[in-house]
């Protein structure tokens, strides 16, 4: 093949030659460009891991508010934390790990994994730990994000500017804090699951558990039933590549089928929703108050599939109470109720769940506006990761960059949400989008605005949009329906988005 040096050497005439740019890119190479990066949860560690390999011309650089990576499972520490998806179903397509030790992994092997990958793949030297983002801030003139930063050792503020802005922050470390009169009255010990504090010993302890959220049972442990594989499973999952493949099909499978009973009034979510009572008050037997205490009236799939199993049987033990009441205040020594009932404690979990609706940094996009401020209206965005009246800038899941074909045997199999084969190979830079959207904006907006009305339609059917859903996850402006979930909102391929 001939290169830009053969070309030069070929040359009988030196007209422009002597530029230093003479021939440096080729037609179809590129145009130069930064892409920054904020935030190394698992999203931004691939993202790290995949997109200086798959586009040319790219300067890449991912800034982390923590010293190390994955925040989520960096920051939740409590007693039995783990997640609620089978650890084979949560891992990169070209990272697999026959080694998992049960079915929902704790969190500290789930960090141990993607550290693996990051020191692996060689993803942390893009990273410039211990940054936070203060605000970015889009140039019309330039073209470009000028961002804010702050070194959270030494304090010392600075700026940077890139052609790209990509957002994979996470919201599962940043607590929400329970708003109840008198919380920092009390005298005793005050913890969020995402800020543990390891040296208090709760054994021999009055603990109080507020509030009956996700967070409850996750201090618990994974939600279902959980199982460690034996020796005998890892080894052949190990050994044997198309028996580990058919698990994890299967597994992946079993996962889909869940999404046919989010259909709002069908059948089988119906169904599911009574299968579910029971099973609670099975597992409840030995006080069945509990189970009609925390039955929910709400559709499966409209919120967080809680409570687990072991939270069930554990409110049912002699030693724990179910308090119903609402809270009133907190004092020094306790919690009293509404009825005006006093309770002592020497410690208070506060189980409140995260703040997940907003950025804890503003981000000013087209004439100022601030992101936070089009996420309080009706969030739209285009390809489920651009916001509107925010240029370059995307919010996309870690399987968006994790594309790799899962199947062999399948050439059309999909990468990430929605990235085919025929998609690969068309994987070119990403510059003439970005030109083409910065100078004519109206034209992402004419596209995102018919895509979110089939988006806005489809949502009306599920169960997330039903009249008892979480405020916090759905939102109905003009009778259009929105959710304000990052990990909804940003439903189709990052890939597709850069491409």
């Amino acid at each position: 093949m001939t290169t830009s040096m053969d070309l030069r050497s070929i040359f009988p005439f030196d007209n422009g030659q002597e530029h230093p740019d003479f021939m440096k890119y080729t037609i179809d190479s590129g145009k130069p460009m930064k892409v920054i990066n904020i935030g190394a949860r698992y999203t931004g560690v691939v993202a790290c891991i995949r997109i200086p390999r798959k586009f040319a011309n790219i300067e890449f650089k991912c800034y982390e508010k923590n010293h190390d990576v994955d925040g989520t499972w960096l920051d939740n520490t409590y007693p039995g934390v783990a997640y609620d998806v089978p650890s084979h179903e949560y891992q990169t397509a070209f990272e697999t790990n026959p080694n998992w030790t049960q079915c929902y992994s704790t969190g500290n092997e789930i960090w141990k994994y993607f550290k693996h990958i990051a020191v692996k793949y060689d993803a942390e030297k893009y990273i410039t730990f211990n940054t936070k983002m203060i605000e970015g801030r889009w140039q019309g003139d330039k073209k470009l994000w000028k961002i804010t930063l702050k070194n959270v050792k030494t304090g010392e503020v600075f700026t940077d500017v890139c052609n790209v802005l990509f957002g994979c922050v996470g919201n599962l470390n940043r607590p929400h804090l329970a708003d109840i009169p008198g919380r920092d009255t009390f005298k005793g010990s005050l913890i969020h699951p995402a800020r543990w504090n390891h040296n208090v010993d709760i054994k021999g302890k009055k603990v109080a558990v507020i509030v009956n959220v996700e967070g409850v049972h996750e201090t618990r442990g994974a939600g279902g039933v959980n199982f460690r594989y034996s020796d005998e499973d890892t080894a052949k999952f190990q050994n044997k590549k198309e028996y580990y493949k058919s698990y994890e099909r299967t597994l992946r499978d079993a996962l889909a089928c869940l999404h046919l009973i989010t259909f709002k009034g069908s059948p089988l979510a119906m169904g599911a929703q009574k299968a579910t009572a029971e099973m609670m008050r099975l597992k409840s037997v030995k006080d069945p108050s509990v189970a009609e205490a925390i039955i929910p009236d709400w559709a499966i799939g409209c919120r967080r599939l809680t409570p687990g199993t072991p939270y069930i049987e554990a409110l049912c033990e002699e030693k724990r109470q179910l308090i119903k009441e609402p809270i009133e205040c907190f004092d020094a020594s306790g919690i009293i109720t509404k009825e005006g009932t006093h309770r002592r404690y020497d410690v208070i979990i506060l189980a409140s769940g995260y703040e997940i609706t907003y950025q804890d940094f503003p981000l000013y996009g087209r004439n100022g506006v601030n992101l936070n401020d089009i996420f309080e209206q009706a969030p739209e965005s285009y390809l489920g990761v651009c916001p509107p009246e925010m240029p370059i800038l995307g919010n996309p899941r870690w399987e968006d960059f994790d594309y790799e074909l899962m199947d062999e045997e399948e050439p059309f199999a999909f990468f990430g949400n929605g990235m085919t084969e025929q998609d690969m190979d068309m994987k070119g830079n990403f510059a003439p989008y970005m030109d083409i959207e910065a100078e004519y904006p109206e034209l992402r907006e004419f596209f995102g605005k018919e895509e979110n009305t089939k988006e806005h339609a489809s949502l009306k059917s599920a169960v997330i949009s039903s009249d008892n859903a979480d405020p916090k996850k759905m939102l109905e402006t003009d009778g259009i329906m929105t959710t304000q979930i990052d990990f909804i909102k940003s439903s189709h391929s990052g890939i597709n988005f850069l491409q």
